[in-house]
């Protein structure tokens, strides 16, 4: 039941990361509508990511690694240790559910691409969307 919670967690930390955004853009306003109109939508994720590439700081007070699914943040919903986070984590890296990268500071997770919708427009057909969820889910099963 650990591991059902740990990847329900997992997944809602990842989704809200990945809501549409809008693509940052420093560029001036057009003079005739007053804003800029050549933004692309994107995820949250890639939007504060744009920012802090650009501006060489944080965006509303997150920090690069606020952006991916972290230990602590696991260890906060879950409400268990980082120690504890960290290995559910790493299983589900094991399970392929997750990777990894990390900064000089700290180890970052993501979800791979195997169980997050991609980056294309592509519409998912229910039996990919099912598939996909009946893999997350046996990944979750305990031994």
């Amino acid at each position: 039941m650990q591991y059902y919670k740990s990847l329900l967690a997992i997944l809602l930390i990842a989704i809200q990361q990945r809501a549409p955004a809008q693509e940052y853009s420093p560029a001036p306003q057009t003079a005739t509508t007053g804003k800029d109109d050549s933004h692309t939508p994107c995820t949250v994720r890639d939007r504060v990511q744009q920012y802090i590439d650009e501006e060489g700081m944080d965006y509303h007070g997150r920090a690069f690694e606020d952006i991916y699914i972290t230990a602590p943040a696991l260890a906060d919903v879950l409400g268990c240790s980082n120690q504890t986070a960290r290995r559910r984590l790493e299983y589900f890296q094991e399970q392929g559910v997750v990777d990894w990268d990390d900064d000089s500071k700290s180890k970052h997770w993501y979800i791979t691409d195997e169980f997050t919708a991609a980056s294309d427009n592509k519409v998912r057909l229910q039996r990919e969307i099912i598939d996909t969820a009946q893999a997350a889910l046996k990944a979750a099963e305990e031994e």
